[in-house]
């Protein structure tokens, strides 16, 4: 008969369930790069003018004032950038797109997780040029038609592929997830357990059912209720302050101190200047990137907005 799950101790039971819990935590990279490029294709193969009044409305709020203050010449030549970069980015995921269309199972996609920003920049892309084309609309100009960066029966195609892989990924998180509530709930039939570990296991279960009614109502896993990175198993080490060490060379107690010198110095104090340093840069996040990136002017670069050089500079 197999050793129950309880016997373990509390130090093996965790480490087992972190080891599920990092694995779970790939496969929600892997099926988040999935619906990124999903959701992506999709909107590319769909008119950029949304009948509804408040898809409209949403999309143009997603603009800052400075697009919004913009000259119809300039806005035009933005939209031109941002679709070059979106086809660019597009070009660049290609590979991960024919992987995710030749793989058999979720399994085989692993290496998909270093695509995850790369994957969610093009989403964001995707919605900042339909944003722009709405905008370019309700000014009545002439709206630039959006160039797909590929025939679009092989788009098709494709939005079918990655629909049913992200599918697949999907029912297997569920699954996994499933069994990490089940090995939650044997270790909270432990009378034994420290009350400290069950204080822990009973939050992780209670975010493991919220994430569970998340995926089965089918929304996004990128905005799991309890992000699987968070719900780690491993102790946190507290960092130890370092103890003061001892003088090399102690003083003789018998010896008389010896006089204090005062440091020399040049000038006053007010003849020396204070020590600056550049304020530490703060990248903005993706969507705010894009938005500084459509309205900066032409000298900025893209890699100047996504490191926070520009903003900055700017203060």
């Amino acid at each position: 008969m197999s050793e129950s799950p309880t016997a373990n101790t509390a130090t093996q039971a965790l480490a087992e369930l972190e080891q599920r819990r990092q694995l779970l935590q790939q496969l929600i990279g892997v099926t988040a790069v999935i619906e990124s490029l999903k959701h992506s294709l999709a909107q590319m193969l769909t008119p950029h003018s949304p009948d509804q009044p408040a898809a409209i409305e949403s999309m143009l709020a997603s603009l800052d004032d400075e697009i919004h203050a913009l000259p119809d010449d300039d806005i035009n030549h933005r939209l031109e950038s941002l679709d070059r970069r979106l086809r660019a980015l597009y070009g660049q995921l290609m590979p991960v797109i024919e992987e995710i269309q030749a793989a058999e199972s979720p399994s085989e996609l692993t290496s998909l997780t270093t695509a995850v920003h790369d994957a969610g920049e093009l989403r964001e892309l995707v919605q900042a040029a339909m944003a722009v084309r709405i905008l370019l609309s309700q000014r009545g100009l002439q709206v630039p038609e959006f160039r797909l960066p590929l025939d679009r029966a092989r788009l098709e195609v494709q939005l079918q592929t990655v629909t049913d892989k992200e599918q697949a990924c999907r029912q297997q998180v569920i699954g996994q997830v499933r069994e990490m509530e089940q090995d939650l709930r044997r270790l909270l039939g432990n009378a034994n357990l420290p009350e400290a570990m069950r204080t822990l296991m009973s939050q992780m279960l209670s975010g493991l059912q919220d994430n569970l009614r998340h995926l089965q109502a089918g929304l996004s896993i990128s905005e799991l209720p309890l992000p699987i990175e968070a719900a780690s198993f491993v102790e946190q080490a507290v960092p130890v302050p370092p103890s003061p060490q001892p003088d090399a060379h102690p003083a003789d107690p018998s010896a008389d101190p010896a006089p204090c010198e005062s440091p020399t110095v040049s000038g006053t104090d007010s003849d020396t200047p204070p020590v600056t340093s550049e304020p530490a840069l703060q990248p903005p996040s993706l969507m705010q990137a894009i938005l500084l990136w459509i309205s900066s002017p032409w000298n900025v670069s893209w890699q100047d907005i996504r490191s926070g050089r520009y903003q900055r500079d700017r203060q």
